[in-house]
């Protein structure tokens, strides 16, 4: 007899729940999985991701399978808060090495699996790390600014600048941008991006500096190399009341 394996999303961690027996002994025995998010930029998600499955060597994948012992099956992970594969075109990479068995190998973003009388599928997923390229960043850009808190006066809606972003000459990790605040291309600012070791690391900093027009700025934020967005919490004071603060979102 086959058995059937579904995923459930249950209590932070996906468990795969088994039942039927095997055809080789005739006696129950144990399947269990686990996806771990918690360390990646969706860990939100993590109620809300699932294994699929593959008995046709990936040509098509299902939230469930009808399986036995010794049988190879394919896996990968469904989101379905985004309706979609965690997949590394995405920029996510998956780590199936603490399964038990471990995967007789990797194909794309699925992990190739043969069931024993116990198997533990365990999929740990973090975000793909892309090296500093300061150059990469040359160019037009788009900073939404959501909205700006002008202290001591409310808030109203910024607006979308069309940002020009240029590398220092003699520094390749500070970059310059054109036209902050949507103020004007001569109104500058620069930034200095660290070297990151780990997606996590990737960090920017605005130096308190005063721009061409006479405002105060400065900020710390992110960046994301493999996905081109930098996250930038500014500060822009001209002196009360003409103090702002917002959420830079850039990207292309």
């Amino acid at each position: 007899m086959k058995m059937k394996i579904f995923s459930q999303i249950l209590v932070g961690v996906l468990v795969a729940a088994i039942w039927a027996c095997s055809t080789t002994t005739g006696n129950p025995y144990n399947f269990t999985s686990r996806v771990d998010l918690s360390a990646s930029s969706i860990a939100k998600d993590q109620l809300n991701t699932g294994l699929y499955f593959s008995t046709d060597n990936g040509k098509t994948y299902n939230p469930f399978g009808q399986l036995k012992v010794g049988q190879q099956f394919l896996v990968k992970l469904w989101d379905y808060n985004t309706s979609s594969y965690i997949s590394s075109k995405n920029f996510y990479t998956v780590n199936w090495s603490n399964s038990s068995p471990k995967p007789a190998n990797i194909s794309g973003d699925s992990a190739v699996f043969t069931l024993s009388s116990t198997t533990n599928v365990w999929a740990t997923v973090e975000d793909t790390h892309c090296a500093f390229n300061g150059a990469s960043w040359v160019g037009a850009w788009t900073g939404n600014e959501g909205t700006v808190t002008q202290v001591g006066s409310g808030t109203f809606n910024g607006s979308n600048d069309a940002l020009t972003i240029t590398q220092d000459s003699s520094n390749p990790n500070k970059l310059l941008i054109a036209n902050f605040f949507g103020d004007g291309a001569a109104v500058v600012v620069y930034a200095m991006f660290n070297t990151s070791t780990s997606w996590s690391d990737q960090t920017v900093t605005i130096p308190q500096q005063t721009t061409s027009e006479g405002g105060v700025a400065s900020g710390s934020g992110t960046y994301d190399q493999c996905r081109s967005t930098i996250t930038l919490n500014v500060t822009y004071n001209f002196g009360a009341p003409n103090n702002y603060t917002w959420t830079y979102m850039i990207h292309k």
